[in-house]
């Protein structure tokens, strides 16, 4: 069994490489990766995670829903999806190491991570 889930998640694990790979710019003539552009790209998403972004002073989730999980070595985690019914913002909230909340704002255009425990935030303009 865990042959066959080793040989799955290798399989797996190509597939995402060759999507990957596939998405980056290609050069005109010799059909190979265009490393200058590929960079040029990675700059500009750089830039983009310095943008100030403006966030309300609380978010409001109308749903919660709870997941436990376990990993390869058996040890299990706690966390939450946080939902609204308006799809313009969703959250992820995880428990197992102090309170650590992501806000997801489409309105925003922001990712918000928060650092409940030591009261800090960080935000990052998504484009």
């Amino acid at each position: 069994a865990e042959e066959i889930t080793a040989r799955a998640l290798r399989s797996i694990d190509e597939s995402f490489d060759d999507a990957w790979q596939s998405s980056f710019p290609k050069d005109s003539v010799t059909g190979e990766i265009d490393w200058n552009l590929v960079n040029e790209s990675y700059g500009q998403i750089l830039t983009s995670l310095s943008d100030t972004v403006s966030i309300p002073a609380t978010y409001s989730f109308e749903y919660t829903l709870e997941i436990e999980s376990k990993d390869y070595s058996g040890n299990k985690s706690k966390s939450k999806i946080l939902l609204n019914s308006d799809g313009t913002t969703f959250g992820m909230l995880s428990e197992d190491d102090g309170e650590f909340l992501v806000v997801f704002d489409s309105e925003k255009d922001a990712m918000i991570m928060y650092d409940q425990e030591n009261q800090k935030y960080q935000t990052i303009a998504t484009w």
